[in-house]
């Protein structure tokens, strides 16, 4: 596995983070690379941040050994993180690894790009592609190409077993007080919608 793991904990990394137990739990033996920022600043320096930290990732992936046609999962991030997802991609491909990517963000989706478009034809046409719902995966294959798409919500992820939590260190989440109420915005019916009015 490839891709953002807690510390910080967010949407794609809490998910991760599951598909891994889950895997982990039915005997699986998983390796994983964490390329995850540890901040969830969006600046330049947070950024840039992560840049170090990424390429020891490709490096400690390069080092890996007996990796010719184990699957790989990886997320998909929403913006310029597909770039380093590029990179594991074509190496995966390389080496002769079978890609499933997990796709988590109407961002490439909404407004195609050529990175998410390069990102997914490196992957071939074997790669099998994950994502959170019909609608979702009807973009994928329209907008990209892609052949085997699968619409998994990500409530199936997260759901938690009473006993085991892999976001908490095997235990299970206590909530004493709400502390913090937010408001998620960019959610609406099409993703075709202009998110500054959903």
């Amino acid at each position: 596995m490839i891709g953002a793991f807690p510390p910080p904990l967010h949407g794609m990394s809490a998910v991760n983070a599951e598909v891994k137990c889950m895997l982990q739990r039915d005997g699986v033996l998983v390796e994983y690379i964490d390329t995850s920022a540890k901040t969830l600043s969006r600046s330049v320096v947070g950024r840039m941040a992560r840049v170090p930290w990424v390429a020891l990732a490709i490096l400690r992936f390069v080092l890996k050994r007996e990796v010719y046609k184990c699957p790989l999962y990886m997320s998909v991030s929403g913006g310029f993180g597909q770039f380093y997802e590029l990179i594991f991609a074509m190496l995966a491909r390389f080496r002769g690894m079978r890609l499933c990517m997990h796709h988590h963000s109407f961002s490439y989706l909404s407004q195609p790009t050529i990175l998410a478009r390069v990102l997914i034809w490196c992957a071939g046409e074997h790669a099998i592609h994950v994502t959170q719902s019909p609608g979702m995966s009807d973009r994928v294959r329209a907008l990209y190409g892609a052949k085997t798409v699968v619409a998994v919500s990500n409530v199936v992820f997260l759901q938690r077993n009473e006993q085991t939590s892999s976001i908490n260190n095997g235990a299970t989440p206590q909530r004493k007080a709400i502390r913090r109420l937010g408001y998620l915005r960019n959610f609406c019916k099409s993703p075709r919608s202009d998110p500054a009015t959903a």
